[in-house]
């Protein structure tokens, strides 16, 4: 029950530190800098990260209160082990190799990973997504994407 209650907090300070700090990012993409701007997504992020803290944190007072017990269990599971070094390491290298190349490398291999068969499905979907992810941030949020040794 304190974990919950200890956690809740964290993230509701993160999501505080991350709203904070985003006010450093560009306000407007479009429109002669009006509109939504580089900021706008971790504003938003963090908003929804900091309302689901409090509801972590609310559900946590009324189990204390009600003085029932939530089980929580931990087990490892190397299916998600697997899932979090294939991220870490895209974050390691699109910096070097670009983010176009990297992010249909690292969608076209974590769909493989999470089950997918049909493989020029998933490589249509990794570079329909990639474009539009491009598009997105590049072009309307006008977000410096990395540009690698690759494109």
């Amino acid at each position: 029950m304190k974990g919950e209650i200890y956690g809740a907090i964290v993230w509701f300070l993160i999501s505080l530190y991350i709203f904070i700090e985003s006010f450093g990012l560009p306000a407007g993409g479009w429109a002669g800098g009006k509109g939504i701007g580089a900021r706008f997504f971790p504003q938003l992020i963090s908003v929804i990260i900091g309302i689901c803290s409090l509801i972590l944190l609310l559900r946590a007072f009324f189990l204390i209160s009600s003085n029932k017990s939530a089980k929580v269990s931990f087990s490892l599971d190397i299916r998600l082990v697997f899932g979090i070094i294939i991220f870490i390491v895209y974050i390691l290298i699109v910096s070097p190799l670009g983010f176009c190349v990297t992010t249909v490398a690292f969608l076209f291999i974590f769909s493989i990973y999470q089950g997918g068969e049909n493989l020029l499905t998933i490589l249509v979907l990794s570079i329909l997504i990639t474009l539009l992810l491009y598009l997105m941030f590049s072009v309307w949020l006008k977000v410096d994407l990395p540009k690698g040794c690759i494109f």
